[in-house]
């Protein structure tokens, strides 16, 4: 059962979502000497809107430590549905790990997904 036409949440136009994402998934390979070693594998590219929430820098033992958090934004599809929080994104040439996934109202027309990525310098 889903919602009705007037209350549920708009899908957002082709011209509000200009930023492609990659979508990866964590695996292992045998790495060649009898061990494993981590794999992604890239199940899907996506256009999103992407809005910044967040970005800070901490002193951290090493270096200074930047950290962005970005809310992103998908039309739905029954594949993302498979989305994963142990899944992460590669957007701008910058690695975001998932933090939340929300199938707004559950109407399986929007999902919008939060993620962060750190840097250390």
């Amino acid at each position: 059962m889903g919602c009705q036409p007037k209350s549920c949440p708009e899908t957002i136009p082709p011209g509000e979502r200009p930023h492609k994402v990659k979508w990866e998934r964590q695996g292992t390979a045998d790495d060649g000497h009898g061990g494993q070693e981590v794999t992604w594998t890239l199940l899907g590219t996506l256009w999103a809107k992407a809005e910044q929430l967040s970005a800070s820098e901490i002193l951290a033992r090493g270096g200074l430590v930047g950290e962005a958090t970005v809310r992103f934004s998908f039309n739905w599809t029954p594949t993302l549905d498979g989305m994963r929080q142990s899944d992460r994104l590669e957007f701008r040439g910058r690695l975001y790990n998932i933090q939340s996934i929300n199938n707004i109202d559950f109407a399986n027309t929007l999902l919008e997904v939060t993620a962060s990525a750190g840097v250390v310098q």
